[in-house]
């Protein structure tokens, strides 16, 4: 028993030697972030002197934003519901819900063991809306009508619908990738076993995908069977705006780290 006991010990000696030695898991350290992707806080460790891990999430400020309908072209000025005739643009309000943030596990990889320039890989693993709008039809559907009025859309002489929920909202979601991958350069070491504060500035691309726009219709069931919109579908009142999201399966990003070594 004292012999495996020994060995073990010797074998615990050995590994956190080697560690210690080439800077596998020895230091860690936290802080803020600031950039396209939001506001976050990362957590970071050495996994050897040229790999270092960042371990974080990041959400945009403010999450929401409110546009009265009366600003939105796109919303008719009157809508005909079963041959009565409701003011509609000036009834309705939309909310715009970014949902940006997200958790992220990202590599530094450095040319060497004491050169702040690196690259980093890795993903942001995010909420596959990234963008979302719902139009409050409350004031103009009775409640009789939630969950059952629809908007008939129509594409190559295939007919689909959009309905409000059970709570007279239109949801519409700018849809991507769940998760997506990160490629990109930066300056400055996160941790620095001489320094007690690392600063680092990175800037990269995030491949989401190519985005689409998605509503749902909510006649059937409460969850909503998912319709994908296009722009001929809104005989191109959008003004080009879905062919041109769904054109671009990547995004810049562009961060500040101020990272504070705790050991």
């Amino acid at each position: 028993m004292k012999k495996l006991f020994a060995i073990f010990t010797a074998a615990a000696i050995s590994v956190s030697a080697f560690a210690q030695d080439n800077q596998i898991f020895n230091h860690l350290a936290v802080g803020p972030t600031i950039g396209f992707d939001g506001l976050g806080v990362e957590v970071v460790t050495t996994l050897t002197p040229i790999v270092q891990i960042h371990a974080g999430y990041s959400m945009l400020i403010p999450p929401s934003v409110t546009i009265p309908g009366s600003s939105l072209s796109m919303i008719p000025e009157t809508v005909n519901i079963n041959g009565d005739v409701r003011q509609l643009r000036s009834e309705v309000s939309a909310t715009a819900k970014f949902n940006f943030g997200a958790p992220k596990l990202l590599f530094d990889i450095f040319p060497g063991k004491n050169t702040p320039f690196h690259f980093t890989v890795g993903a942001y693993f995010a909420n596959p809306a990234l963008l979302g709008v719902d139009v409050n039809m409350s004031k103009v559907l009775r409640q009789d009508e939630y969950a059952s009025y629809y908007i008939e859309l129509q594409e190559n002489n295939i007919n689909s619908r959009i309905s409000s929920d059970k709570n007279g909202i239109i949801r519409a979601d700018v849809v991507g990738n769940v998760v997506r991958p990160y490629v990109g350069i930066g300056f400055g070491r996160a941790i620095n076993p001489s320094r007690r504060v690392g600063v680092t500035f990175d800037m990269g691309v995030v491949y989401w995908g190519s985005g689409k726009l998605q509503s749902y219709d909510y006649t059937l069931n409460d969850a909503g069977r998912p319709v994908v919109i296009t722009s001929e579908m809104l005989n191109k009142q959008d003004q080009g705006i879905i062919d041109t999201v769904s054109s671009i399966p990547v995004l810049p990003v562009m961060k500040l780290n101020v990272i504070i070594r705790i050991f």
